[in-house]
């Protein structure tokens, strides 16, 4: 620990993460930037023809809004900064510009804790309790819980973030990544960590825990009431309504594993590559695994089209 009279703050951070990208840059930039348009353009769409359709007022699909309106929180939080970073020379951050994306990654992380929770409930009153759906499930209430859940998390990654706000930077300000993550940002401090690390690791597990528990308990009710299904066709079919929840939950929770094995098992490599895919990766394809493998969806979807097509 530095004694803070013979610390001078660092202003900048420095991305070192980019150097990988070396003699590449504009073929990166061209492909992320098709990727970023594209998974932006989804979830838009997604987004419209949800809210503008009165056929796709169930919970399903207020809680897909909700997570397409994550998703882009998410890519417009990180991808536009590493856009502009891959064709820089030496790609910086302020302090405070790291701060604030730790902030809405933060947020946004909680909040899609949240949706598989709610998600997982959905298709355990769907499947288990088919004829209380209707009286059970009231949107408004839902929405309102989602709200709430919304100003939790930025309280909750305000407080992490204020804290981490509060440590010395001095000398070292280098980070092997392609943007501000949580664990390289907080090495840099020369002030002790400890309190920022438990307060971090206590809600990241809290988070982890309640949404891995709540989701394998409703799923074990699920699968309980699925197995009592006399015919093979009737099993499959009322699984196959929890497939997309599953591969989504599955994809999401892990590639965060980086974040809750122990540093001895996470390579820095290891760690970049997970947190890369979870940019990128994950928000492009969880609109085509949740919405457009929906009939529902896929109908109003090909109604739009035939109205456009009406227009021209």
């Amino acid at each position: 620990m530095i004694n803070p009279e013979n610390c001078t703050a660092i202003n900048e951070i420095l991305l070192t993460g980019f150097k990988t990208f070396q003699g590449f840059k504009i073929p990166i930039f061209i492909l992320f930037l098709i990727i970023y348009l594209l998974t932006f353009c989804e979830n838009v769409l997604i987004i419209y023809i949800i809210f503008n359709s009165a056929h796709l007022k169930a919970l399903m699909f207020l809680i897909i809004q909700s997570m397409c309106v994550c998703d882009l929180l998410g890519i417009s939080n990180v991808i536009p900064k590493f856009l502009n970073d891959v064709l820089c020379e030496k790609p910086t951050f302020t302090v405070t510009s790291c701060l604030i994306q730790l902030q809405v990654y933060g947020t946004q992380g909680d909040i899609a804790s949240v949706h598989y929770v709610l998600m997982s409930y959905d298709r355990y009153l769907a499947i288990c309790h088919p004829l209380r759906y209707a009286s059970v499930v009231n949107n408004k209430i839902y929405l309102h819980i989602i709200i709430v859940f919304w100003i939790f998390s930025m309280a909750c990654t305000g407080v992490e973030c204020w804290l981490m706000s509060q440590l010395q930077f001095c000398g070292r300000n280098t980070i092997h990544h392609f943007f501000c993550d949580l664990y390289p940002f907080v090495d840099l401090a020369t002030s002790d960590t400890t309190h920022v690390r438990l307060y971090c690791n206590a809600i990241s597990g809290f988070m982890i825990l309640i949404t891995v528990l709540s989701v394998v308990i409703t799923y074990v009710f699920i699968i309980r009431t699925i197995c009592k299904i006399s015919s093979a066709s009737g099993r499959k079919k009322t699984f196959s309504t929890c497939s997309s929840h599953l591969i989504v939950f599955s994809m999401q929770y892990g590639l965060s594993l980086v974040y809750v094995l122990p540093a001895k098992v996470v390579t820095r490599q290891l760690s970049n590559t997970f947190t890369f895919m979870h940019f990128f990766w994950i928000p492009l394809v969880n609109p085509l695994i949740y919405s457009f493998n929906n009939k529902q969806f896929r109908r109003e979807c090909r109604k739009k089209i035939k109205y456009v097509k009406e227009l021209i």
